[in-house]
């Protein structure tokens, strides 16, 4: 009889409460954009700063919050409450039921992303990292340990401090984040 291969002894040895944990982290690693995306979308509609212009302890339902962003897409509270559950469920927001309604609070995290008297947040930085110019550079990365270069440069054919002087739009963003 052959001898279990190490993957499938690895394999074998995760299970019960462990597989739980450990297929949650995995599922984790597979959606990890998703969040950081939403979160980019919440801040470019101001999300989290209706919700904090509402008063200290406010809690808006999605519709309330739809209802102050600049569309007339009949969709948008389902959408926003869609972005709303996931960041409850990473305790971006806070989340309480209201009847059959969902009501969303800021949490402490929440508050990193709107700007603080000083005007400062993780919000521009945030913009940075989720903005196309960076985030297609990871599409390159496999490239870049199989043929060599950096990744950044063979997207962009430039240095990443050397490509902000080539795209205003882009230089206005890394900017604002470094400022932050």
């Amino acid at each position: 009889m052959a001898m279990p291969s190490s993957i499938e002894t690895q394999q074998q040895e995760v299970s019960g409460e462990d597989d739980n944990e450990t297929y949650s982290f995995a599922s984790q690693l597979v959606l990890g954009t998703c969040l950081p995306m939403a979160l980019q979308t919440a801040c470019e509609l101001g999300i989290l700063e209706i919700i904090a212009k509402a008063g200290p302890g406010a809690k808006l339902s999605a519709t309330d919050i739809a209802a102050q962003l600049p569309t007339k897409n009949q969709g948008a509270p389902i959408i926003v409450d869609r972005i709303a559950r996931l960041f409850a469920s990473h305790n971006v927001l806070c989340c309480s039921v209201v009847g059959l309604e969902r009501h969303y609070s800021l949490s402490p995290v929440s508050y990193y992303f709107i700007p603080n008297e000083d005007a400062v947040s993780l919000a521009p930085v945030m913009a940075l990292n989720q903005d196309i110019v960076s985030l297609v550079v990871w599409c390159q990365l496999k490239y870049a340990v199989l043929e060599g270069g950096i990744a950044f440069n063979r997207v962009h054919g430039a240095h990443a401090f050397e490509y902000p002087g080539l795209d205003a739009r882009f230089n206005q963003v890394f900017n604002t984040a470094m400022l932050n």
